[in-house]
């Protein structure tokens, strides 16, 4: 009877694992699962073998720290103030009243990454929004 019980029980609903690629200078064709020929990425490759893949996805502008402001708010840049490509000398950055995607998607999640090939050395505190 309890095993029974224990069986029948709804299963708690598990949430998916999400990562999204966001490359500065990345064409559309520069992943073997996008078919590039002469570079090898075997394990993004897999990742969107497995997985799901949105291929339909445009940046909001041509350089990097607006085109992460929309992807970290779902703004324009220009509404929240990132006109361009912000540097480590530069005074302004992602007011900390927005509110992110990742605040709306993970509340409650306690494990979220934020990878970067930028170096943090030069950057004041609080700059990344995964500082706040």
């Amino acid at each position: 009877m309890a095993c029974h019980s224990v069986l029948a029980a709804p299963r708690a609903a598990r949430l998916p694992n999400i990562v999204v690629v966001f490359c500065d200078d990345l064409g559309w064709g520069d992943l073997g699962c996008q078919g590039a020929q002469g570079i090898r990425t075997p394990h993004l490759d897999r990742m969107a073998r497995e997985g799901t893949r949105f291929t339909r996805f445009y940046v909001a502008q041509a350089v990097c720290s607006a085109s992460r402001t929309a992807l970290l708010t779902g703004c324009y840049p220009n509404r929240v103030g990132i006109h361009g490509a912000l540097g480590p000398k530069q005074p302004i950055g992602l007011h900390p009243d927005e509110t992110t995607l990742a605040e709306v998607w993970f509340d409650g999640v306690n494990k979220l990454a934020y990878l970067s090939d930028s170096s943090r050395m030069d950057f004041p505190p609080n700059w990344y929004t995964t500082d706040r």
